[in-house]
């Protein structure tokens, strides 16, 4: 009788692969005792924007590049030969007719597991492959480790796990430290970090808000994704974030710019929010599932990220923590913190005179002060109180 042989699939655009991807790749082999991992660049997605995906050629020669001298890899074009949009369950049903007699072993992330039910037939995926995923840091395990039994339940299949520890890489981050001029030889393949040079890619990869005369980009984009009173309010944030900022001796721009971004998500249903985080492994505490409004910050910072190109890690974490606060935050985390209590048109909160006063004299004590007021309203109207707000309570209220 025939042995059944066992091949990996590495799929995903790999814009560009890196070694995190190697290392998964190498991980599985391991683990699962396959006899050869093939890798497959996406050609036509239909998950991402075309627009921002590098020619295929190039990601194509990447790859190639990446895995060269390992002979149990291997690189299939399949999907960049299609002219139409590339599926999953397509690609398996080929390697199937391609390599008869052998058991594939679809091998992913744990963001692309959180998103599998909202692929085109993830059952008939599950037929003809195991799925075998690597969990990412900053995924909560329990969340993790339920979307595995519900998926496992809900489609009668088997999903493996990769035992290995997370390499914070992302293909993203590469591409912004391209274009920041920032070294990424110690996280891609050295004939990667060549070809990329070389060919001058990703050079164009920039933040799309660079200076002051680039706010108008947010700004727009914010009339169209927010009420009028709350457009009202985020640019009243803005200016008071900026004139903290002179005040403490911070980059007025990066203040601006944060408080520009820290209500873009503010507006959209507790529903989206939830799908938003779950989709891309956004953790979701406790608090933040009885109460989803509070996942705007978190929310706000992947929008900061995905579509403004905001790389810059003050910035991501002032919009993730402005409602919730957190101990020991950084300066501009405790100017939109501030900032967003502050600002003119709020009129409901205590003692708004005295702190407006004293945040421009002391911001610790007005953060305190901030606190004590957030955990008293929110004690007395038996509302759920994110842990995050009564740690950053505790470090501030001496």
């Amino acid at each position: 009788m025939k042995k059944m042989r066992n091949i990996g699939i590495m799929g995903g655009t790999f814009n560009p692969i890196h070694n995190g991807h190697i290392l998964l790749a190498k991980k599985a082999y391991a683990q699962f005792s396959l006899d050869k991992i093939l890798f497959i660049p996406a050609g036509n997605p239909p998950h991402k924007d075309n627009a921002g995906i590098t020619d295929g050629r190039h990601r194509l020669n990447m790859v190639k590049s990446a895995i060269s001298g390992i002979d149990y890899f291997e690189c299939l074009d399949i999907e960049l030969a299609k002219k139409t949009k590339s599926y999953s369950y397509e690609t398996l049903a080929s390697l199937k007719e391609m390599y008869p007699d052998t058991n594939l072993f679809f091998i992913m992330g744990a963001d692309s597991l959180f998103q599998f039910e909202s692929w085109k037939n993830p059952e008939e995926i599950v037929k003809l492959a195991t799925l075998v995923v690597a969990r990412r840091n900053g995924i909560n395990i329990t969340s993790f480790e339920n979307q595995i039994k519900r998926l496992s339940k809900k489609y009668s299949c088997e999903i493996l796990t990769v035992d290995m520890e997370d390499t914070p890489i992302s293909s993203s981050d590469i591409r912004m430290m391209v274009a920041n001029l920032e070294p990424i030889c110690d996280i891609v393949p050295s004939k990667v970090c060549e070809y990329i040079l070389l060919n001058d890619l990703y050079r164009d990869y920039k933040c799309k808000i660079r200076t002051t005369a680039d706010y108008h980009i947010v700004t727009e984009d914010l009339k169209k994704v927010l009420t009028e009173k709350r457009y009202e309010h985020t640019m009243a944030v803005a200016a008071v974030s900026a004139s903290l900022a002179m005040r403490y001796g911070y980059d007025v721009f990066r203040a601006y710019l944060a408080g520009l971004l820290h209500d873009i998500a503010k507006c959209k249903k507790d529903s989206e929010l939830i799908d938003i985080c779950t989709y891309n492994c956004i953790d979701i505490s406790e608090a933040e599932r009885a109460l989803p409004y509070l996942l705007h910050g978190k929310v706000a910072a992947f929008i900061a990220k995905k579509d403004y190109y905001v790389s810059n890690q003050d910035i991501l974490n002032a919009l993730t923590y402005h409602t919730t606060g957190r101990p020991n935050m950084s300066l501009l985390e405790k100017i939109v913190f501030v900032a967003d209590y502050i600002e003119p048109y709020r009129d409901k909160a205590p003692n708004l005179t005295y702190i407006r006063k004293i945040a421009f004299e002391d911001i610790n004590k007005a953060v305190s002060t901030i606190l004590y007021n957030t955990l008293s309203y929110l004690t007395s109207n038996g509302t759920p109180i994110d842990e995050t707000t009564k740690a950053a309570y505790n470090y501030y209220k001496d």
